[in-house]
C-alpha cells in the first residue's frame, strides 16, 4: 500500500579494525524540526536515525550489493540498533560496536491526507504554487506554506500525537491530485477554492526524489560491479575503506 512503511533488518558485522559500517546519519528528530520550521514543537519528532549517505567501499555497501531487496537508502530511516531505540543509543552503538544489527523503515514516497472544512474552521492553512516540471517529474502543486490555524495543521498535530510522523505533511512535498482531479495543477488549484466540504490530497514526499535517484544509482553499480566481476562474492572482508 502506498501509505504503509516497509520495514525490514539489516546486520552489519565488523571484520577488523579496518572495516566500517560505511554510512553517516542525521538526528531524525531535529531534521524533522527544521522541516517543520516555525511550526516546530521543541523534542518533539520521530526518535530515528536518518541515514544521509552509503559510503564507497563500507559495510553497508557490500550489503546493499549483496541484497538487491533490502538495501538501504538515503532519507531510510534507522529505528533501532542492538535494541537501543533512541537516536542517542543507536548512535552511540554505531559508533562502539564491532556488530550492527539494525531496524531500517522507508517512508511512504507518496500518502493521502483527508480535509474536511467545518462551520468554525474553513481555511485548509496552507499555500501552493505550481513547480517548474522537471523532465519526466511529476506534475502537481508544490506546498509552500504551512499556517495555523488551518486544517492541514491540525491534522499534522493529531498525527504526531499519535506517532505517525510518516503521515505529516510538510512544505515542498508536491499534491499530486485533489478529490478527482489529477495532474492538472490549475484545476486542482481551483478545486482546493471551491470545495465546500471534503478534500482527498494525494502528496508526494520531497525525498521521493532523492531516493529514486538512489536506486538508480545503486542498480547501475551492481551492474558495473558484475560486468567488472561476474564472480563477485557476497562475502565483507577488511578491505573496505573507512566510511568517513
Amino acid at each position: 500500500a502506498e501509505e504503509a512503511c516497509a520495514e525490514w533488518e539489516v546486520v552489519l558485522s565488523k571484520v577488523n579494525d579496518m572495516s566500517k559500517f560505511g554510512f553517516s546519519f542525521s538526528n531524525g528528530m531535529t531534521d524533522f524540526a527544521q522541516a517543520r520550521g516555525a511550526l516546530a514543537d521543541p523534542g518533539r519528532g520521530p526518535d530515528v536515525l536518518v541515514v544521509k549517505k552509503v559510503s564507497d567501499g563500507g559495510l553497508l555497501e557490500a550489503w546493499n550489493r549483496e541484497h538487491p531487496g533490502l538495501q538501504v537508502l538515503p532519507d531510510d530511516r534507522v529505528v533501532e540498533v542492538n535494541g537501543a531505540t533512541t537516536a542517542l543509543g543507536m548512535a552511540a552503538e554505531l559508533r562502539a560496536g564491532a556488530v550492527a544489527r539494525m531496524r531500517v523503515t522507508r517512508y511512504p514516497s507518496v500518502f493521502y491526507v483527508e480535509l474536511t472544512r467545518r462551520p468554525d474552521q474553513r481555511a485548509c492553512g496552507f499555500r501552493v504554487s505550481k513547480p517548474k516540471r522537471a523532465s519526466g517529474g511529476p506534475v502537481g502543486l508544490n506546498i509552500t506554506e504551512i499556517r495555523e490555524p488551518g486544517l492541514l495543521e491540525e491534522l499534522n498535530q493529531q498525527y504526531m500525537s499519535k506517532g505517525l510522523y510518516h503521515l505529516v505533511v510538510m512544505t515542498g512535498m508536491l499534491i499530486l491530485s485533489v478529490n478527482d482531479v489529477d495532474s492538472k495543477p490549475v484545476e486542482m488549484a481551483t478545486e482546493l477554492r471551491k470545495s465546500t466540504q471534503s478534500m482527498r490530497l494525494r502528496v508526494r514526499r520531497r525525498d521521493a526524489f532523492a531516493v529514486a535517484k538512489a536506486k538508480l544509482r545503486q542498480q547501475v553499480s551492481l551492474l558495473k560491479a558484475f560486468v567488472v566481476n561476474p564472480d563477485l562474492g557476497s562475502v565483507v572482508d577488511g578491505s573496505f575503506s573507512s566510511a568517513g
